[in-house]
C-alpha cells in the first residue's frame, strides 16, 4: 500500500488543477480589468436612469432595471471570483495579490454608484413594494427584493454606507486577506521535511499515537512565533465588527448573521442553549473514546485519532471514484454534474505551497459555474471533504436557473427529503419489522438512503401507487410496520386500495406524503394540497403533520408506534426551516396539539385572536404573529399537529379564550384542516369566529413556492392583513381612541 507521501505526489491529483479562464471569456491577461470597466460603465448608466426614481416604475420598468443590474453584478462576480480564486491557490504571487487589490477597488467603486437603489427601495412603502411584487415579471428576484428591506432598521445614510463601502478594503477584507497570507505561508519542519500546515495537520488522524504527538509539537511551534500577530489580527477584526454593529443598531452580535441566515434570534438563542447544556455530550465520547484507544486520558493530539489501528489512506483517484459513485447512485443527474467538476477542471485540489488552507465551494455566478478547492492529504477525511464540497457544487450547479440574485441560500436550510430517509433509516435499525416501499420517488422522497443503509429493507414498485399501496397493506397482514413513501398528489392514484385494502382492515401502513402543499414549478398536476380533505373523510385513519424537520423525526417514530390503524404524514417539500434535530425521538400522544405561544395579558383592551396552525402552516401563523403583536394585537399560536382526531379540547380552549380563531394550512380549504375545526367546535355546541386560512377552491398555476404562496395569500403579512381586517382594524394600541 502507497504511503501518504507518495499518495501526494501523484501525478493524477498534482494535475487536478482548475480552469478559471470561462469566468473571463479566455482572456486571462485582461479580462477581469475588461469586465470591471464595462460594469463601471452600465453603474454609472444605471445611476443616471434610476437615481431618486425608484418609486416611480412601474413593475415592469423595475423588472428592466433588475435585469440590467443582475447584468453588472454577472461582470462583478466574474472578475471577482476571477481574481479570488487564483489568488487562493498561491497567495505569495505578487501579480495575483496585485490584481485581486485591484478587483476589488474597482468592483468597491461600483458598489458605491449603486448604492442609492438598495436605499431606496428599502424606503418604499410595504404597501407600494407588496403590490409591486405580485408581478410574475419580478419572479427571478421577488425573494431577493423581500429580503433587502429586512435591513431596513440597520442601513445608514447615502453618504455613510459609501464611507463603509469604501473604507472595508483597508479594514476588514485586508485583514483577512494578511491572515490567510500568513497561514499559508507557514511550513512545519517534521521528520527532516518542511510540509505545509495542511500536511502536517492530517498526522494527526494517524493511529501512531507517538506520530501525532511529534506532529502535534511540530505544529505549535511553527504557530508559536507569529502567534502574537495573528491575535491582534483576530481582535482587529473582532473590533471591526463590533464598531459595525454599534453604527447600524444591531441589537446583539449575532444579530447581523442572523439577518443574513433568514434565522430568528430566538432560534439561534435556543440552539445556543441548548448546545451549552449539552457540553456532557461530547464529554463523554472523550471518555469513550479514550477507553476504545487504551488510554487513561486524551492528550489534544488524540482528539482526531481513529478508533481503528489501521493507517487508512486513499489515493485521488480511489477518492474521487468512491464519491463519484455515491453521486450517481443517488441520481444520475447528481453523478452527471459532480463528474464534470473533474472532466472539465472545476476543481483544484492538490496542497501547493502559498495555497489557502482548508477545502470551499465558490458559486461564482450562474452564467459560468461553482469551483470547488481542496488541500487533498490522503487521508479519509478528504474523502469526506471531497463529498462535502461536491455537494455544494452541485446545488451551486442545479440552482444557475434562479439566477445572481437567488441562486445562493442561508447557511441554516436542510433537506426536509434526507432528514426524513434518514430518520427512517434509524427507525429501520430500532425494529426489523419497519419496511420501506416507494413508487419510482426514491431519491424525491428520501428513500434513497433507506435503500444505500438497508437495501434488504426497501422496495421500489416502479410508477405504480396503487400497487405499493396493496403491497403494503399485505406485509401489514405479516406483521411488518411498512411505510408507503409517495408523493401527496401521487397518491390519489391509489384511493381505492387506501380506502378498502388499508383503512376498512384497519392496516398499520404508514403514508408519507411528501411534496404536501405547493411544490412550484411542477404546477398544478403536482401540487399536493388534496391529501387532508379526500384522507379525512375516512374512518379508522389519523392524519399527522409537522412543523418543522425536528418535530418530522417525532411523528415518523410515533407513526411506527402506532398499533392501531393507518396514519398518514404530510409534510412539504425541499427545505426545513433550520432547526436542531433530536437526538432521541420521542412518541406524541394522538390527537393532542401543543400551545407555542401565549397572548399577552398585559393589556386587557388589546383583541385577542388565536391562530392554529397545521404542519407548514406553523411557521406562517408565527410569522403572522410577529406582526399583529408589533400592532397591538394580543397572539396566542398553538401547532395542531394532528387533523384527525383533532385536539377538541385545545381548539375550545383558543375558541373560548379569544375574539377570533384562525386556522392556516397548506391545503385546499374545501373539507380541510379549518373545515374539521368548525366541524369539531360545531359538534361541540360552539359557534366562534373563526378564519380559514389556505388554498382557495381554482387550480393554482406553477411558479416557485414563495410565489405562489405569495399569489395565494400564505404568507405572514398577508395572513396578519386578513386577520386585522377580520378584527376591524382594533388593537391594544388604537382602542381607546
Amino acid at each position: 500500500m502507497a504511503t501518504a507521501t507518495e499518495l501526494l505526489a501523484d501525478p493524477e491529483l498534482l494535475d487536478t488543477e482548475w480552469n478559471l479562464a470561462p469566468l473571463v471569456d479566455g482572456d486571462v491577461d485582461n479580462g477581469a480589468q475588461r469586465q470591471l470597466e464595462e460594469a463601471s460603465r452600465r453603474a454609472d448608466a444605471f445611476a443616471e436612469a434610476y437615481v431618486s426614481r425608484i418609486e416611480e416604475l412601474s413593475s415592469a420598468e423595475l423588472a428592466e432595471a433588475m435585469h440590467e443590474l443582475a447584468a453588472i453584478n454577472e461582470l462583478v462576480g466574474r472578475a471577482g471570483s476571477y481574481a479570488s480564486l487564483r489568488f487562493a491557490t498561491d497567495t505569495a504571487d505578487a501579480e495575483r495579490g496585485a490584481l485581486l487589490q485591484l478587483v476589488q477597488e474597482r468592483a468597491t467603486e461600483i458598489e458605491t454608484k449603486l448604492l442609492f437603489f438598495e436605499l431606496e427601495w428599502a424606503a418604499l412603502a410595504d404597501e407600494r413594494t407588496d403590490e409591486l411584487l405580485t408581478d410574475d415579471s419580478l419572479a427571478f428576484c421577488a425573494h431577493y427584493l423581500r429580503s433587502a428591506r429586512r435591513y431596513r432598521p440597520h442601513l445608514l445614510t447615502e453618504p455613510e454606507e459609501k464611507i463603509l463601502a469604501e473604507k472595508s478594503i483597508a479594514s476588514r477584507s485586508a485583514w483577512n486577506r494578511l491572515f490567510g497570507e500568513q497561514v499559508a505561508a507557514l511550513r512545519v519542519g517534521l521528520d527532516g521535511e518542511e510540509l505545509s500546515l495542511e500536511v502536517a495537520l492530517s498526522r494527526l488522524q494517524s493511529p501512531d499515537r507517538e506520530l501525532r504527538r511529534t506532529a502535534a509539537e511540530a505544529v505549535s511551534a511553527t504557530l508559536t512565533p507569529t502567534i502574537r500577530t495573528r491575535s491582534f489580527i483576530f481582535n482587529t477584526l473582532i473590533h471591526d465588527k463590533a464598531v459595525d454593529d454599534r453604527l447600524r443598531s444591531y441589537a446583539n452580535w449575532l444579530a447581523s448573521r442572523n439577518l443574513a441566515n433568514e434565522a430568528s434570534d430566538e432560534s439561534v438563542g435556543a440552539l445556543i442553549e441548548a448546545t451549552r447544556n449539552r457540553y456532557d455530550i461530547p464529554q463523554r465520547w472523550y471518555r469513550l473514546k479514550a477507553r476504545l484507544l487504551g488510554l487513561d486520558q486524551l492528550a489534544d493530539y488524540d482528539r482526531a485519532a481513529p478508533v481503528i489501528p489501521e493507517d487508512l489512506t486513499f489515493s485521488f483517484g480511489q477518492a474521487r471514484d468512491l464519491v463519484l459513485d455515491t453521486y450517481e447512485s443517488f441520481s444520475p443527474e447528481a453523478g452527471r454534474i459532480t463528474r464534470r467538476f473533474f472532466d472539465d477542471r472545476w476543481i483544484d485540489a492538490p496542497v501547493r505551497p502559498h495555497k489557502r488552507g482548508g477545502a470551499f465551494c465558490a458559486y461564482t455566478v450562474p452564467s459560468v459555474h461553482p469551483y470547488v478547492m481542496l488541500n487533498f492529504t490522503a487521508r479519509r477525511r478528504d474523502v469526506l471533504t471531497m463529498a462535502h464540497e461536491l455537494g455544494h457544487g452541485l446545488h451551486a450547479a442545479l440552482a444557475q436557473p434562479q439566477g445572481v440574485f437567488q441562486q445562493s441560500t442561508p447557511l441554516t436550510l436542510a433537506e426536509t427529503a434526507s432528514v426524513f430517509g434518514e430518520a427512517l433509516v434509524r427507525e429501520c435499525l430500532r425494529d426489523d419489522r419497519v419496511i420501506g416501499i416507494t413508487a419510482a420517488m426514491n431519491s424525491g422522497t428520501g428513500l434513497n438512503i433507506l435503500q444505500r443503509e438497508l437495501p434488504d429493507r426497501y422496495y421500489d414498485v416502479g410508477i405504480a401507487e396503487q400497487q405499493a399501496v396493496l403491497f403494503a397493506s399485505g406485509l401489514s397482514l405479516q406483521g411488518c410496520k411498512p411505510v408507503a413513501a409517495i408523493y401527496s398528489t401521487f397518491l390519489q392514484r391509489a384511493y381505492d386500495q387506501i380506502v378498502h385494502d388499508v383503512c376498512l382492515q384497519k392496516l398499520n401502513v404508514v403514508f408519507a406524503m411528501d411534496r404536501a402543499g405547493l411544490v412550484g414549478d411542477d404546477g398544478p398536476t403536482h401540487h399536493g394540497v388534496y391529501d387532508i380533505p379526500y384522507l379525512r373523510c375516512l374512518p379508522n385513519i389519523v392524519l399527522m403533520a409537522p412543523r418543522d424537520e425536528a418535530m418530522l423525526v417525532h411523528m415518523l417514530h410515533t407513526a411506527l408506534r402506532y398499533d392501531d390503524g393507518p396514519v398518514a404524514l404530510r409534510y412539504p417539500r425541499g427545505n426545513g426551516v433550520g432547526v436542531k434535530l433530536p437526538a432521541v425521538a420521542k412518541q406524541i400522544a394522538i390527537g393532542t396539539g401543543e400551545i407555542l405561544r401565549e397572548a399577552s395579558a398585559e393589556d386587557a383592551s388589546a383583541v385577542r385572536v388565536a391562530l392554529l396552525g397545521y404542519g407548514s402552516g406553523v411557521a406562517k401563523a408565527l410569522e403572522a404573529a410577529d406582526i399583529l403583536a408589533a400592532h397591538g394585537i394580543a397572539v396566542t399560536v398553538a401547532d395542531a399537529r394532528f387533523a384527525k382526531p383533532i385536539d377538541a379540547g385545545l381548539a375550545a380552549q383558543l375558541a373560548a379564550e379569544h375574539e377570533l380563531l384562525v386556522t392556516v394550512e397548506e391545503g385546499v380549504l374545501a373539507g380541510g384542516f379549518g373545515s374539521a375545526v368548525w366541524e369539531t367546535l360545531s359538534d361541540s355546541g360552539l359557534a366562534p369566529r373563526i378564519l380559514r386560512v389556505g388554498v382557495p377552491d381554482r387550480y393554482v398555476t406553477h411558479g416557485s413556492p414563495a410565489l405562489l404562496h405569495e399569489e395565494v395569500g400564505f404568507t405572514g403579512e398577508r395572513i396578519a392583513e386578513r386577520i386585522e381586517a377580520a378584527v376591524g382594524g382594533r388593537s391594544g394600541v388604537a382602542s381607546g381612541g
